[in-house]
């Protein structure tokens, strides 16, 4: 009996001992967490949902350098050019107008208060105005504004911030999550997607939420319809009739996001990055026939970063569809690569897998492949190591190696280096 409690106890610290190894390489060494994010982006790039058509949900106008030439300062955008297009955009009846823009700082006095009041009349119809938040900045009180333009305006708003995930560890800057908040606010997704859907949000979550990206559909066409600041409006008796009845669809009902998008500012690597980088650079989109309408690049750079526009825009999508995109905690993840460790220790006993560890470890890393993949596939759940399946298929084979040095073959060995290692 004695024996046998020792084997088991055997297997059950090898099995720790690779855990804690992957563990701790997971969280702390570059190189390993840079592998894995590297992983989960490729994945996201080639297993994220494909829609089968545009959204009919959400439309964008986005304002870019072209669209500012000729004003005196750029930022922030001019709040008389924002307040004609919130009017313009009101005249088409959305459901909701989300404004992807901080109000932080007075500008010019008229300015301001046209803007105020343009969003107040258009609350006061009916339609709900969202604006951004977001924490202030180090040795700028920004709060103050902000908190009277919505008081005075009668706008909602929600936090806006972008997550750019394991910084810190990886030197990655991807953006992955929508952060949670401490005090209870409500993301900006959130805010905007709950009046949408008739269900404000009240209350924001603490944990951060992974984003669940959308491929540009089936049909050819892109995510959202997107549409310049100089769109028609309906309200306007000089405007073309049937241009503005072509527009209707993209606009009327629906949640249109206002916000910039400006090259070098405020873009962002994402999990797709690495592979629209390749050259399939467009996951913006153009409203084919409809007069105003705009493409946005996912940016100048090559290396694929994505407007906060449109990374916005995903977000929002995605909670009006109800997506969950679930991931592992560390408990959840250590608990798996305990699992997959001990079974290793079991299967050490077959003389084969003694024998082809290597070839062993690969097959496992197969299964592990095909594993990730359904799981993301089916349940939306983010399988640690992802593509590759490195975290667990790590953890198999450490397990494997640390249990061979305890079977009968290599045991005398195994206490004869311990022995020289405690003299």
């Amino acid at each position: 009996m004695g024996e046998i409690t020792k084997e088991w106890l055997v297997r059950v610290g090898c099995a720790l001992f690779a855990t804690c190894l992957v563990l701790i390489a997971d969280q702390w060494l570059p190189n390993f967490v840079h592998s894995e994010h590297l992983n989960l982006n490729w994945r996201a790039g080639l297993f994220s949902p494909r829609p089968d058509h545009q959204s009919r949900q959400l439309s964008i106008v986005a304002i870019d350098d072209n669209d500012l030439a000729g004003l005196d300062y750029t930022t922030p955008i001019d709040r008389h050019l924002l307040s004609q297009t919130l009017r313009k955009v009101a005249a088409y009846r959305p459901k909701v107008i989300a404004l992807d823009i901080l109000f932080d700082r007075h500008t010019e006095a008229l300015k301001d208060d046209e803007l105020t009041q343009t969003v107040k009349t258009i609350v006061t119809s009916g339609i709900p105005v969202v604006v951004a938040n977001s924490p202030p900045k180090a040795g700028i009180s920004t709060a103050g504004f902000a908190a009277k333009f919505q008081d005075e305006s009668g706008a909602t708003s929600g936090f806006a911030n972008l997550l750019e995930a394991s910084d810190e560890k990886s030197e990655d800057f991807v953006v992955s999550h929508i952060p949670g908040t401490s005090d209870g606010a409500c993301s900006f997704p959130d805010s905007v997607a709950g009046l949408g859907k008739g269900h404000p949000c009240v209350r924001g979550v603490e944990e951060d939420a992974p984003i669940d990206w959308l491929l540009p559909p089936k049909d050819g066409r892109s995510n959202f319809a997107v549409f310049g600041p100089n769109l028609a409006s309906p309200a306007d008796a000089s405007a073309d009739p049937a241009v503005t009845q072509a527009m209707t669809p993209f606009l009327k009902d629906r949640v249109v996001l206002v916000g910039g998008a400006f090259a070098d500012e405020d873009e962002h690597k994402t999990p797709l990055s690495d592979l629209w980088a390749l050259g399939q650079s467009r996951l913006g989109m153009s409203t084919e026939g409809v007069e105003g309408r705009k493409s946005l690049k996912t940016g100048v750079s090559t290396d694929g970063a994505m407007p906060g526009l449109l990374i916005q825009a995903q977000a929002i999508q995605q909670r009006l569809d109800g997506r969950e995109y679930h991931d592992f905690n560390l408990l959840e993840t250590g608990l798996i690569c305990f699992v997959c460790g001990f079974v290793a220790t079991l299967m050490i006993t077959v003389k084969f897998i003694r024998r082809y560890i290597p070839l062993f470890a690969t097959a496992a890393l197969i299964v592990f492949m095909v594993v990730d993949i359904a799981t993301y596939k089916a349940m939306a759940y983010n399988f640690p190591g992802n593509l590759a399946g490195a975290t667990f298929t790590f953890s198999l084979l450490l397990s494997l190696i640390a249990a061979k040095a305890f079977t009968p073959e290599e045991l005398p060995e195994t206490l004869e280096i311990v022995e020289k290692v405690l003299q």
